[in-house]
């Protein structure tokens, strides 16, 4: 979760939270990455099912690979959706145990309540080649 206030511009709100993000996701700190969503957040990642909540993220990321894993975020686009919504869209390249999977649509929305901007939306899927 980022301290950056309300008004901070959506760009800065993005790397911010794209940097935490990809930090706990490269320790396999699934607490940290629960951490960062809301309570009651959507979460479509690269599995099937929609993961609900905090507890649809904990399972999500609890299945994480035992290998070295990196995200690399591409250029993003950012919409100020409201006074404390910001969306974020583009590409990730993941990486696991050094070898690059197909890169990946990833759009996120960060919500700002209780004086921290946290994921309130994730959706990821294969990018079209």
């Amino acid at each position: 979760m980022s301290a950056l206030p309300a008004d901070a511009a959506p760009a800065d709100v993005i790397t911010a939270m794209q940097r935490q993000w990809t930090e706990a996701f490269a320790r396999r700190d699934v607490d940290a990455l629960v951490a960062l969503y809301t309570p009651d957040c959507l979460h479509y990642g690269g599995q099937p099912t929609l993961a609900v909540g905090h507890p649809g993220v904990r399972a999500y990321f609890d299945t994480l690979p035992t290998q070295t894993l990196r995200a690399e975020f591409g250029e993003q686009a950012a919409l100020r959706l409201g006074p404390s919504v910001v969306m974020s869209a583009g590409l990730v390249t993941f990486w696991v145990g050094g070898v690059a999977t197909a890169p990946y649509r990833f759009t996120l929305t960060f919500v700002h309540a209780g004086g921290a901007w946290k994921i309130g939306g994730h959706h990821a899927c294969v990018a079209p080649v």
